[in-house]
Parts: C-alpha cells; sequence; structure tokens
C-alpha cells in the first residue's frame, strides 16, 4: 500500500539468492491503479530456470531505488504442451467430450480451467 503515482514506480522481479549474488533481478515500469494497487508485467523467466518452474520474489519501489522487502511470490509455471487429442473429431453439433493428452498441465485450484475451440471457449476439468 501507499503506492504513488510517479514515472518512478517500478517492480522487481528477485530469483532466489539474489542477496547472496548467486543469481538476478529484473526491473520493470509498474503501472499506478490506486494508493493499493499497481499493475506489473512479468518479464519472461531467464537463465537455468528458462525451462522449469520456479517462484521469484516481487518488490515494489515507489522511487525506483527504495524497494519493499515484503517477499511476496510469483511463481513462473511451463507452458502446457499437447501431445494427442482423443477423439480428434466430432459432428458439427457439438457436444463430443475430448480429452487432451499432454505434459505441464498445472491445476492449482486458484481459477477456472477453460478450453478453446476456434473462438469458442469452454470449462474443462483437470483429470490426472
Amino acid at each position: 500500500s501507499n503506492f504513488m503515482s510517479s514515472t518512478a514506480l517500478r517492480c522487481k522481479f528477485v530469483t532466489p539468492g539474489y542477496e547472496n549474488s548467486n543469481s538476478t533481478a529484473v526491473e520493470v515500469n509498474a503501472l499506478f491503479v490506486s494508493r493499493t494497487t499497481v499493475i506489473c508485467v512479468a518479464p519472461a523467466s531467464t537463465g537455468d530456470f528458462a525451462s522449469s518452474s520456479r517462484q521469484v520474489r516481487v518488490e515494489v519501489s515507489n522511487n525506483g531505488q527504495d524497494f519493499s522487502s515484503d517477499g511476496l511470490l510469483f511463481e513462473y509455471v511451463m507452458s502446457p504442451v499437447v501431445f494427442d487429442i482423443e477423439p480428434d473429431s466430432g459432428p458439427i453439433r457439438g457436444g463430443t467430450t475430448v480429452s487432451l493428452i499432454g505434459d505441464y498441465f498445472e491445476f492449482t485450484g486458484g481459477g477456472m480451467l477453460l478450453c478453446k475451440f476456434a473462438d469458442v471457449v469452454v470449462p474443462a476439468r483437470f483429470v490426472s
């Protein structure tokens, strides 16, 4: 809280071990919404963690120099990969239950799981 509308408003994504010079920190501009809310766009995950899930600390600064030290975490996750679809066809009227077989389907219960067929988004269910 106590965010200020400023051109120096920044977010910093800090990888584990940063205090010991074993990792890195990436700063990005932040968008002021209110005294209690800012929006930051996460930079791409890089280095040894570019191909795996990992958590980073996110800190905020009103002046681009003095950052918070709350230690709130953001988790990078792997993008889902689909290997197969069963069945691979169905009637035009719809209604076919479709299974996607792949990897990195991570569902933590934090949001709704969805599938998209052309421009139509439908609810999905995580099986295993």
